[in-house]
């Protein structure tokens, strides 16, 4: 079964323990790319002499390293990866952003914000779509455009209404500016 598999890495979940597995399994190092401003941090790993890869990802424009597995054995991959680290599921970072609430720190939340736009799936999902508009409603401004970045992240034509109340309602004027600027990137990408 071929097709790309993304998993997301627990926070703790560090780069030298993701490269442990790797060795562990003999993967081989291919390529190792970025940080740069519009690159995140990549390392490419070549499994069965290329037929199969493992890409390490730190996006750090959200906070999350992932592990994107690709080619004849990706499936099977992403399991060894799942098996030999902690990941984190959509319906994990649901229920860590929800629990968080407004009485939540609010730097945490933001974190999970960016985990909740790692895991989402490609296709809008209620549940998320629920997460991000609470999210928005969030009496602390910071929190406000954690949401609105994962919206654009996540670029949803169903965001598309949440960011623009936002831009039209919003009590701060900096997410005000900040959602306008959102609504034209989802608009790029959708």
């Amino acid at each position: 079964m071929t097709g790309d598999h993304r998993t997301v890495l627990a926070p703790a979940v560090t780069r030298e323990q993701f490269q442990d597995l790797a060795l562990l399994n003999e993967w081989r190092i291919y390529n190792i790319i970025g940080p740069s401003a519009d690159q995140p941090y990549e390392q490419i790993w070549s499994v069965d002499e290329g037929s199969s890869a493992v890409h390490y990802v730190e996006d750090d424009r959200i906070g999350v390293a992932s592990v994107v597995t690709m080619g004849e054995r990706a499936a099977e991959l992403a399991a060894l990866v799942r098996q030999g680290l902690t990941t984190l599921s959509p319906s994990e970072v649901l229920v860590w952003v929800y629990a968080l609430g407004e009485e939540g720190d609010p730097g945490e939340r933001v974190r999970a914000l960016g985990y909740l736009a790692a895991v989402a799936p490609d296709e809008p999902v209620d549940a998320f779509v629920a997460v991000l508009e609470e999210a928005l409603g969030d009496h602390r401004p910071e929190v406000r455009r954690a949401a609105l970045y994962a919206c654009v992240y996540l670029s949803w034509a169903e965001a598309v209404p949440l960011v623009e109340a936002a831009r039209d309602n919003d009590s701060d004027e900096a997410v005000r500016t900040y959602a306008t600027q959102v609504l034209d990137a989802i608009r790029r990408y959708t």
